[in-house]
């Protein structure tokens, strides 16, 4: 499914030019993709080849509704924008199809997932923290955004077993956890913001993770460091 995208981007780059030949073509590639999809998720495969096998499709218990419909407008239809539009519904209707079934496995477990997380992590708000002392905006730039990006994912992984890598679920997720979104606070102008808001981030998510049962390893110099590395 990550490979469907790469054609929706062909498709939606060719669209003002109106070029049906290579917007035909991209279909095509998104979807055999999407359909190979819908045979691994149902536990079968394709006993035909394709033009042939559409009564096999049709016969899945796991695929989007109306597929057949937009099956149907997506091969006859002569306008670029239609074709690209029922591409990516059929697109966005079978990833919620995996990310249902993946659901049904989800049990959220963070002492095992997010075991060393927070030591990972912190180094990157520490970049977010020195960017803004230092008001270098790229390096407040990219390190917020890593940071935040790095804690959803791995915040996604934590509450169900499997990463996402297609979709907005993982940001959703973030967001409904109440932590910080950093992004609409880098400001080249001021950094105060975005400070105050990495500080309480950095508070929130160690909060988080105690409560969940995460140990958080400290050291208050080289010693203990050393001595816990001599004793793991």
């Amino acid at each position: 499914m990550r490979e469907v995208y790469v054609h929706l981007y062909k498709m939606s780059r060719t669209e003002a030019a109106g070029d049906l030949s290579i917007c035909r073509t991209e279909a095509y590639n998104i979807l055999t993709k999407v359909f190979q999809s819908l045979a691994l998720l149902n536990g079968t495969y394709f006993t035909k080849g394709w033009g042939k096998n559409k009564d096999q499709i049709m016969q899945l218990t796991l695929k989007p509704a109306e597929l057949e419909e937009r099956l149907h407008k997506i091969m006859i239809s002569r306008v670029t924008n239609e074709i690209r539009e029922l591409c990516e519904k059929l697109t966005q209707d079978t990833l919620d199809i995996v990310l249902e079934m993946k659901e049904a496995y989800a049990e959220a477990s963070y002492p095992d997932r997010m075991h060393g997380f927070y030591e990972e992590i912190k180094g990157i708000l520490d970049k977010v923290r020195t960017a803004c002392e230092t008001e270098n905006y790229d390096l407040a730039f990219f390190g917020a955004l890593a940071a935040q990006d790095e804690i959803a994912r791995a915040l996604f992984y934590a509450e169900k077993g499997f990463s996402v890598n297609l979709g907005l679920e993982g940001q959703a997720l973030y967001d409904r956890l109440g932590f910080l979104d950093l992004i609409p606070l880098l400001d080249p102008l001021d950094f105060t913001s975005l400070l105050e808001a990495v500080e309480r981030l950095d508070t929130l998510l160690q909060n988080h993770l105690k409560e969940r049962g995460v140990l958080i390893h400290r050291f208050e110099g080289i010693t203990s460091l050393a001595q816990f590395l001599e004793t793991r």
